[in-house]
């Protein structure tokens, strides 16, 4: 006769994250973000990725280089291009991932998720941006962990759409 539903709602920490995966942000930008959510970094520390995305410079450099033979026409043709990025006067290292530690949903518990920070050169500018490593895993983890909580507690639990 009775029935109850019940939504989980993502965490706002949680949301912040999960809506600016992907997005390229300028350096000035990006800083500002981890700034705002630095209690969330955890490996390696806020404090060192605040001063990373501060300190860093860059630059690029490409060699170009062609050789053909006049005998039958052969053509080599080599193209390299080389970043060179540092930060804090060459002190900090610019890792390739980083971990977050945040509630999935209100009220839930902590989970711990990976980054992998990427960063690109143009126009004299350095764009940052990190992709969450299957976001989608530790949200099912999470919901799963809710509906093992609720069922424990004695309650019958439907899943699906009514």
């Amino acid at each position: 006769d009775f029935r109850a539903t019940y939504r989980a709602e993502k965490s706002r920490e949680f949301e912040i994250w999960l809506n600016n995966t992907g997005k390229p942000m300028e350096q000035e930008a990006f800083a500002a973000f981890l700034e705002d959510n630095i209690a969330d970094v955890v490996e390696p520390s806020g404090e060192q990725m605040l001063a990373m995305a501060l300190t860093m410079q860059a630059k690029t450099e490409a060699n170009f280089s062609s050789s053909r033979r006049l005998d039958n026409g052969q053509v080599q043709l080599a193209y390299t291009e080389t970043i060179d990025a540092r930060a804090g006067s060459g002190q900090i290292e610019i890792p390739r991932e980083f971990s977050i530690g945040v509630r999935l949903f209100k009220n839930g518990t902590g989970y711990k998720l990976r980054a992998r920070l990427k960063y690109r050169l143009g126009a004299g500018k350095v764009k940052f941006w990190y992709e969450l490593d299957r976001p989608q895993r530790a949200i099912d983890e999470a919901f799963t962990e809710y509906v093992e909580k609720v069922k424990s507690a004695g309650y019958p639990v439907l899943i699906g759409k009514a």
